[in-house]
């Protein structure tokens, strides 16, 4: 079965349980986690590197260098 790819753009402690179920979703590969650039959340930070995951933040998430990055994971 193909997975579903996606990236998780998500702050918050809403989005850790969220996180968590997507990571046990065997139709999902969760390719990375980006967050806030000012206040990056610690939580998923701890989340993203126990699962192997790139933890991101930008300044600038709708600039063309950095949705050019994302074309990458694709």
């Amino acid at each position: 079965m193909k997975k579903i790819k996606l990236g998780y753009f998500a702050d918050g402690p809403w989005s850790h349980q969220a996180l968590d179920k997507l990571l046990i979703d065997d139709t999902i590969q969760v390719l990375f986690v980006c967050v806030r650039n000012d206040r990056p959340d610690p939580v998923l930070k701890i989340k993203a590197q126990e699962n192997n995951l790139e933890f991101i933040k930008n300044a600038k998430i709708n600039s063309i260098e950095f949705i050019n990055k994302l074309k990458n994971y694709g």
